[in-house]
Formats: C-alpha cells, sequence, structure tokens
C-alpha cells in the first residue's frame, strides 16, 4: 500500500478494507455521514522548475540552503531582506512585528522560533480567543497574505535554532530537515490550504536565514498543485439511547507514505505507527459486534484520515462533527500500539489530562485484566496527535501508545511488531469500551 499517505491509492485500498470489515459486522454510519465515509479535502503538491535562491548574486543549494515553502506562490522576485519577527500584528497578544517596518517591494524574513517568547501569553488567552487566534492567524497562507497585504514581493523563513537532533527518536527536532539533517520539502499530499498562494516563499537553513538583513535576494519558485480527497472512516456501535452521550474509539489510518530523504524517495511502512492502533481498534470493533453487549452509551470507531497532513483528519472530525461536541463523553487515541516502552516495562504509556485520574482509573483496571502492562502520565498534549484536536474542544481523552521512534524507517518493520502486545491491548481496549459505553450520566458529571 506504499505507506497509506492520505490521498493516495494506497490509503484508499486500506480504507476500503476497513469499511468492508465494518460493514460485515454490522456497525452503521454515524447520522450525516454516508456509507462510513467523512470527507476531507486534500492537495497534491510537487516541485516545479525552475527552482533558485540567490544572496547578493551567488546562487544557493536546494535543499542544502533552501527549500520552497509549501504555501508557497509561484513566481520571480527579487528585492531587500527585511526581518519580520513572526510576520504579524496581534492585539490579543501584545505584539506587532510589521510596526515601522516598510516592506514595499522587500523580501520579508520570517523568524518562525520568535514563536517561543510568545507561547506562554497565547496559553493565557481565554479558549475562544485562542481559537479565533489560530484561525485568523496560522492557517497555512495566512502570514504570507497578511505580508503580500503589506506590499512584500516575497518570504523567506527560517529558525534561528539549529538542528538539534534526539538520538532517542532517530530524528532531528528543529526545522524543516530529513533524516540527514538537510532542508525537506514534503512532496506528495496536503492538507488543503485555506488561504489561496499569494507571494512566493523559501525556507532556509538558520545560517543562512541570521545573516540576510539588508542583503539582495532573488528567488524563482514554481511547485505542481492538484486538488485530491480523503475521508475519515465512521462506524457506530449505538447505545440504548442514540441520541446520548458518545465516546470515539479512534487511530490514524494513514502513514507518511514516501518522502524526499537526501533528495531520494524513501517509502515508510506504517507498520507500527500506525497499521498497529487499527489493528487493535478493529479486533475490538469486531468483538463488540459479535458479543452485542448493551451498552448506555454510544461508541462511535473513528479511523482518521490525513494525521500526517497537521491532523487535518480529527480537525475536520470536530468540525463537523456527526453529534454536538457537548455530547462527546470523551475520545480515546491509539498510536503506535506494536511495540513497548522500557519505561512500562514493555507495555504502553496512557496519557491524561490533568485532573481526569477516573478515567485513566478505567483503563487501569482494563489493563490489569488483560495483563498489559502500563505507565500512566497526567500532561496536557502537544499539537502533533489526533487527541489534540479533542482536548482543543474541551474533550477528556486517553492517549494509548507505544515507541513512536522512527522504527517504520527500516526494511521489514512489520515483522518487528510485539504480537503479543497487541493481542494484550485489544483485550484491554475492548474491556474499556464496555467501561466506557456503560458510565452512567453521574459518574461522567463527577469526572469533568
Amino acid at each position: 500500500m506504499k505507506g497509506r499517505e492520505a490521498g493516495t491509492p494506497g490509503f484508499d485500498a486500506a480504507a476500503a478494507f476497513v469499511r468492508k470489515r465494518l460493514r460485515k459486522w454490522g456497525l452503521s454510519s454515524p447520522p450525516g455521514v454516508k456509507d462510513f465515509y467523512q470527507p476531507i479535502p486534500l492537495l497534491y503538491l510537487k516541485l516545479g522548475k525552475p527552482l533558485r535562491f540567490l544572496v547578493d548574486g551567488k546562487p544557493l543549494k536546494l535543499f542544502d540552503d533552501f527549500v520552497p515553502r509549501q504555501d508557497s506562490g509561484d513566481g520571480k522576485v527579487s528585492g531587500k531582506a527585511v526581518y519580520v519577527g513572526l510576520g504579524f500584528a496581534s492585539p490579543e497578544l501584545g505584539v506587532d512585528f510589521l510596526k515601522g517596518k516598510d516592506l514595499k517591494g522587500k523580501i520579508a524574513v520570517i523568524d518562525r522560533d520568535a514563536w517561543k517568547g510568545l507561547r506562554s501569553r497565547y496559553y493565557r488567552l481565554p479558549y475562544r480567543q485562542r481559537l479565533a487566534l489560530r484561525n485568523r492567524l496560522f492557517r497555512r497562507g495566512a502570514i504570507l497574505k497578511t505580508l503580500a497585504e503589506r506590499g512584500a514581493v516575497g518570504a523567506v523563513s527560517f529558525r534561528s535554532t539549529p538542528p538539534h537532533y534526539s538520538p532517542r527518536s532517530g530524528r532531528f527536532r528543529t526545522g524543516s530537515v530529513d533524516q540527514s539533517g538537510r532542508l525537506a520539502f514534503f512532496e506528495g499530499v496536503q492538507i488543503a490550504q485555506a488561504v489561496p498562494p499569494s507571494i512566493p516563499g523559501m525556507e532556509v537553513t538558520h545560517r543562512v536565514g541570521r545573516s540576510l538583513e539588508g542583503r539582495l535576494v532573488e528567488m524563482e519558485v514554481h511547485l505542481f498543485r492538484q486538488a485530491r480527497k480523503t475521508a475519515n472512516i465512521l462506524a457506530l456501535y449505538p447505545g440504548r439511547n442514540p441520541e446520548g452521550r458518545t465516546v470515539v474509539m479512534g487511530a490514524h489510518l494513514d502513514g507518511r507514505g514516501t518522502i524526499l530523504v537526501d533528495g531520494k524517495p524513501l517509502t515508510l511502512s506504517g507498520a507500527n505507527n500506525n497499521a498497529s492502533g487499527c489493528a487493535v481498534l478493529l479486533e475490538a470493533a469486531r468483538v463488540l459486534s459479535l458479543r452485542k453487549p448493551k451498552l448506555r452509551n454510544n461508541i462511535l470507531f473513528a479511523f482518521f484520515s490525513a494525521r500526517e497532513k497537521y491532523l487535518a483528519g480529527s480537525r475536520t472530525f470536530v468540525s463537523h462533527p456527526p453529534y454536538p461536541l457537548t455530547r462527546f463523553l470523551a475520545m480515546v487515541n491509539l498510536e503506535g500500539v506494536g511495540r513497548g516502552l522500557e519505561e512500562a516495562r514493555g507495555g504502553l504509556v496512557v496519557e491524561y489530562p490533568p485532573g481526569k485520574e477516573s478515567m485513566a482509573g478505567l483503563f487501569r483496571k482494563a489493563a490489569l485484566l488483560s495483563g498489559l502492562p502500563c505507565a500512566f502520565h497526567a500532561r496536557a498534549p502537544s499539537f502533533g496527535a489526533d487527541h489534540w484536536s479533542f482536548h482543543d474542544r474541551r474533550i477528556p481523552f486517553l492517549f494509548l501508545h507505544g515507541d513512536l521512534s522512527e522504527a517504520d524507517f527500516q526494511p521489514g518493520a512489520g515483522r518487528s511488531l510485539d504480537y503479543g502486545l497487541l493481542l494484550k491491548a485489544a483485550r484491554a481496549v475492548y474491556d474499556l469500551i464496555l467501561n466506557l459505553g456503560r458510565l452512567s450520566p453521574r459518574e461522567h458529571k463527577e469526572d469533568r
């Protein structure tokens, strides 16, 4: 299936397999969802030619020094470089990076690490204000549009912090870099851009970016774009009251597909991240449909697409939910459960929001009965996994995960999965479904 990248035939084949099983087991589509599919618009993006970036007439190297931004417009531009911080003004955050900046005919230089000083201010804002701010400023293409309105003809972004290699994950953790530490452009399917492309934009290394102020920058960008579609796969096991509370059992079905490493394509298997989570969820759904227990609450199985595209699948779900968000009791997210972690004695880590110990306790009991070793941590999620979309809408979550390192980069990744661990995880997840499905409104209110 070539890594099951969202919007590709490989993902479509995996989605058809899942949908066929869910239909066979007698599960139904939730309200407003046709034939288990919840559509998501995507964009196929590929590098075009020519691609050039010059500083004071000196050409720099693609991948070594620069790559186009994913939200770049097409065209050939030149101008003096002007630093603009993050490139926006926000009274809510108390900053105006564009104050006193003359950008007419200039190339705006964005320091993406300037966000570090604003993170704490952002999270102190009320929830609805954060949501409005994110929709206004942080949609893909919004910053370039703002700079274009101020007269900039192009934009360059960089991270002032050098790339940092993490031995634990086997990846560079800072900057848009690949496994070798070079700049990466992720060709293929992307999340559909909410704001149409405007001015050309480049991403450069920290070494190039820190030295651009006042220098003449010339660049030429051409990208090939094509509209694509993908879909979440949603299936409902109804409770006694179909209009009652709903528990979302989720796992992302897509993988990263094929990426460029040193300019060469590498297909990632996605065996652990996240075919393993989907397999556990499918087994729980099969046993549930076979035993047909009577539950108080609805169980909604969600196989998310486009997790690797900035959580497009789960964000689409919470933006267009089959039920009002106030009726969602909890979200359980499974990811990378095919390999255990040392900190969990070879088992799984279970993360939950601070103050939701009773929810974690439900899985603690299920894990004990199934013999699944677990380590429990109360922590707020960071952007990067599907439960973040639910936490962002104030829906309690449990995040079950194993080793999420980059072992899927290696050939034969599927053979290295711990199938005994998967079986224990499936038993524990099924018991958790029963526990959450039987939770009374009074118990739910106490937990929230």
